[in-house]
């Protein structure tokens, strides 16, 4: 698929050269067609060749493009119909052209045909002496090979390609540098042509005069236009490096997104939001060098680079995969958020089956126990009671489960064969992968854009199967507890069976009635809740039946003996008295402390409260909630003792007596971890607070900086306070570092709290703020250190660029200009003069020429710091420099607005101040201009000397030391 789409960008790449082409031949058609008349039919049958050899050109490429289409065709590529259609276009159009050409130039110069041939008898009478010279004399068939060399070289100058990707750039960078020393080196040969001129005399030195002016010329232009062919095939390859390093950093983040498999198993979700988060930190400080390399693209846009097509492409392909990476960023986002769900989904319906089928194997063995003594009956049940209290939490988890299950996508669905069209729901713009939309068209586009909707039947079929699952156990609870209930009272019965007359006559009478009313309670309770027709419920109701009786039996013995019957009375009397004491005493206290408790489970799963404020009113609420359990303190005592009074304790008076004390201390312990929480919290919140003071100071002080000045006082200035910042940050460390110790802290405490649930959306929210403000710190963090050296770098950068233009530069310029002022006109010379003048215009050129390099060490070539280290230069670093400072504060700015939306309240009004940047570029156009007008006006004066003295009869023109102009790399203001 990749290299189908790289050969479908080569086609488009070469179509659109090829309309430029065929726009270009048709211009000329009608430019040549208005003065073809005039022009002698040499000179137009010269140019309708030309444009025949461009046209027959053409049609090879056309004919290449068309098999790259079939190609494409073949490979079934997406696009095939549309490229193959432009294609069509493109031939249709050359078809026209030929057919124009041939109408509008060919026609009329062969209806030409008498007066081209009297015009060429003409011709060939002046031509004959000259093709006789060059037939026959050696100086004039060596003059004529070298103006055919040049006029070779100018050809294919005219014609050179420049490549449109690295490796084919490289090459002929490569190449030409070989070919460029060899042009350069041609000179000798012109040097050569103009020493042989004094051999003729007469019009034969006419006509060599003639032919070494016209390759004098040709030279000079092949010259200057081999040195801008090498300067543009430079400057090419290194917007094509930066443009292709850029593209292969971004195809290899899409390459992550793309091939990630979201419905891996073993997907971990902790490690891909750290990813995310960093790969948004990455595309941040990316944009940065992007917009550098894109301004570098269109800065030679501008500067009509001919490469233009080349550069137009890579700017293209670079624009089109950052939007396609910030789509891809959108998809991540989204699939972590489903995938995320699916993952917590699935984790908590594992931890809910894995619990209910231990609470089933506890029902089924520790509570299916038939015969056990009565205290150990009471524990079980009271146990049975608590596994009731987490059954109705999981109750709640389970129910949540239900509910989350219709919104969980199916993500297994991904990797697996589909048997039928599946729907899908985009996530982004997005451009691979077959895909039918509701129209039936197919497109082609990546699986990371899209989301199989909810809902997930794997999901929901777990779900249901966890209810199912719970109502099971809930009925099993519930039998289970009956049948407990049943076995504690057979238990108690067992132990009533076992008493003899003196075991119950020495018991107290308030406890053998207790006895008797809780066995005759417990069982009433069993048989009216039941189903009557039980075997074990008629088996117990008959020995209640029994026990009753043998109460009635013991009793009516005791009554039997006269002697007994007075202490029996008296008994009585006392222990009812004191029995039913107790009793009222237990059941006051327990449903005071009941109620109490339920309040404090009440208040410890309440969400925590967001401020100091309401903390506040929640700490005054529990200080009231303690001076009321206090209140009941004298009653636990008066309890404790009065059971400690008592001759002889029964079970059940034990029991309660025990669960009073239990309750109580239970009571308390998780008073006092509330308070421990409380003050937790009170400590994170107020962490908080400040870490959010600390980080908000900060970021307003990075907000309120100025761009970069361009004056030393000023740069250091701002140096010292982001060295003085950078002291504030270090000092605040430890309120940032202490906040993930208190987090800590309350996530400890809120689990003592709250040990039966599974997720805490309070602590959770406290988690996602203290992340929030670790990562503003963060970037805070970095902001500092990023601006501190990029001011260090600009400081000492415009500290050597200061030096170089004030005390070096300028002082240059002012005296060159003075020399180049004081040059006399062309119209006051002799030729003498003339050529004395020529001695010194050539000496300041060759001077200009020599100070190049420290006019180009002052300058830059693109706006960074170039790979390769050419010309890589003080002015333009600095710019460099100043520029990213720049942009990272305005990226700064911008990424506040989100924190702060009031912030440009925030921001203090100053003064507006020159950007350092601009005035060095300002200083550097300023420079720049200078030395190109001196350069122009030392040539200009060169060649007006040359013309006036060739235009001298008889006068020898001696050969000079000529130094050919190179272009200057300079610095432009707009990269």
């Amino acid at each position: 698929l990749e290299k189908l789409q790289k050969l479908a960008e080569k086609l488009h790449r070469e179509a659109k050269q090829c309309d430029k082409k065929l726009n270009d031949i048709d211009k000329r058609i009608a430019e040549e067609e208005k003065r073809v008349h005039r022009l002698h039919p040499t000179d137009a049958l010269y140019i309708c060749d030309q444009t025949e050899a461009e046209l027959k050109a053409l049609e090879k490429n056309i004919q290449t493009i068309f098999q790259d289409a079939e190609s494409l065709r073949h490979e079934g590529y997406h696009q095939t119909q549309e490229l193959y259609k432009r294609v069509q276009n493109i031939h249709q159009r050359w078809v026209n052209i030929r057919l124009s050409f041939t109408s509008r130039l060919l026609n009329p110069l062969s209806c030409r045909t008498f007066k081209t041939e009297e015009r060429q008898m003409t011709k060939q009478q002046y031509i004959e002496p000259e093709k006789h010279l060059v037939d026959t004399d050696d100086a004039f068939r060596f003059l004529q090979e070298c103006l055919d060399w040049v006029n070779g070289k100018l050809k294919f100058l005219y014609t050179a390609e420049y490549g449109n990707d690295l490796p084919n750039v490289k090459v002929l960078l490569e190449n030409y540098r070989t070919e460029h020393q060899i042009i350069d080196q041609f000179h000798k040969n012109i040097d050569q042509c103009g020493t042989r001129k004094n051999q003729f005399k007469g019009d034969e030195q006419d006509l060599y005069c003639r032919l070494f002016t016209k390759l004098e010329k040709s030279y000079s232009e092949l010259v200057v236009l081999s040195n801008k062919r090498l300067t543009n095939l430079e400057t090419l390859l290194d917007f094509v490096q930066s443009a292709t390093s850029e593209i292969a950093w971004m195809n290899r983040k899409e390459e992550i997104e793309v091939t990630r498999d979201w419905s891996s198993k073993t997907l971990n979700i902790v490690e891909l939001e750290q990813y995310q988060e960093t790969l948004t930190s990455d595309l941040e400080k990316r944009e940065i060098q992007f917009n550098i390399v894109t301004d570098k693209g269109q800065s030679l846009q501008l500067q009509k680079h001919p490469a233009v097509e080349c550069i137009e492409a890579y700017l293209a392909a670079m624009h089109s995969q950052w939007s396609w990476l910030l789509q891809l960023t959108i998809c991540l986002e989204e699939h972590l958020k489903n995938a995320s769900a699916y993952h917590q989904f699935f984790a908590e319906a594992k931890e809910c089956e894995q619990w209910l089928h231990h609470t089933e194997e506890r029902l089924n063995t520790v509570f299916s126990r038939k015969t056990f003594p009565v205290n150990e009956g009471e524990r079980l049940l009271k146990q049975m009671l608590e596994l009731r209290e987490d059954m109705m939490h999981y109750k709640n988890i389970v129910a949540s489960l239900t509910a989350q299950s219709k919104e969980i996508v199916p993500l297994k669905q991904r990797r697996q064969p589909l048997p039928r069209p599946v729907k899908v729901t985009a996530v982004c713009s997005y451009n691979q992968l077959n895909v039918i939309n509701s129209a039936g068209i197919e497109g082609m586009v990546p699986g990371v854009c899209f989301v199989i909707p909810p809902p997930n039947p794997e999901a929901i079929d777990l779900a249901q199967s966890q209810n199912k699952k719970f109502d099971s156990v809930l009925a099993l609870w519930s039998k289970k507890q009956n049948k407990m209930k049943q076995n504690m009272i057979f238990s108690t019965v067992r132990v009533i069976k076992s008493w003899d007359f003196t075991t119950f006559r020495s018991m107290e009478p308030a406890q053998r009635e207790s006895i008797q009313k809780a066995l005759n309670e417990d069982g009433q309770k069993l048989v009216d809740g039941e189903d009557t027709n039980d075997p074990d419920l008629k088996r117990l109701q008959e020995e209640i039946n029994h026990c009753n009786k043998l109460f009635q039996d013991f009793l009516k013995r005791m009554k039997g003996d006269e002697v007994f019957q007075l202490l029996y009375f008296s008994q009585l009397a006392a222990g009812r008295s004191l029995g039913s004491k107790f009793i009222d005493l237990v059941t006051t206290l327990q449903n005071s402390l009941n109620d109490k408790e339920k309040t404090l489970q009440r208040r410890l799963k309440e969400p925590f409260p967001h401020d100091l404020d309401t903390l506040d009113t929640h700490v005054m609420e529990h200080k009231e909630f303690e001076t009321a359990l206090k209140v009941l303190e004298p009653q636990v005592k008066e309890m404790k003792d009065q059971f400690q009074s008592m001759v002889k304790k029964s079970p059940v008076l034990q029991n309660h007596h025990d669960t009073v004390i239990e309750v109580w201390e239970r009571t308390w312990a998780t008073s006092h971890l509330y308070i421990e929480r409380l003050k937790s919290l009170e400590i994170i919140l107020s962490s908080l607070d400040e870490a959010t003071n600390v980080v908000t100071q900060v970021e307003i002080q990075l907000a309120n900086y100025d761009n970069l000045s361009a004056e030393r006082t000023k740069l250091s200035e701002t140096h010292d306070q982001l060295m003085k910042l950078q002291e504030e940050i270090q000092n605040g460390q430890t309120v940032i570092d202490k906040i993930s110790i208190d987090l800590t802290n309350i996530q400890r405490l809120t689990e003592c709290t709250r040990p039966k649930k599974v997720q805490n959306p309070d602590v959770k929210k406290l988690e996602v703020d203290v992340k929030k403000i670790i990562k503003r710190w963060n970037n805070v963090c970095s902001q500092v250190v990023e601006r501190l050296r990029s001011c260090e770098a600009a400081s000492e950068l415009l500290v050597a660029y200061r030096t170089k233009l004030d005390k070096d530069e300028q002082p240059w310029m002012t005296q060159m200009t003075t020399r180049v002022k004081k040059l006399k006109p062309i119209k006051s010379v002799t030729p003498q003069e003339a050529e004395k003048q020529i001695h010194d215009t050539l000496e300041l050129y060759n001077t200009l020429a020599q100070r190049k390099p420290s006019i180009e060490h002052t300058n830059i070539l693109g706006g960074r710091y170039i790979r390769e280290a050419k010309t890589n230069t003080l002015g333009g670093r600095y710019i460099q420099e100043a520029k990213i400072y720049d942009l990272r504060l305005k990226h700064y700015r911008d990424s506040l607005e989100e924190v702060h939306p009031s912030l440009d309240a925030s921001i203090s009004k100053k003064a507006k101040i020159v950007v350092g940047a601009n005035v060095i570029s300002q200083e550097l156009d300023i420079l720049n201009k200078q030395y190109t007008e001196l350069v122009d006006k030392i040539l200009q004066h060169l060649n007006d000397l040359r013309e006036f003295l060739s235009g001298q009869k008889d006068y020898k023109v001696r050969k000079f030391l000529f130094v050919p102009e190179v272009p200057l790399s300079l610095f432009n203001s707009q990269n």
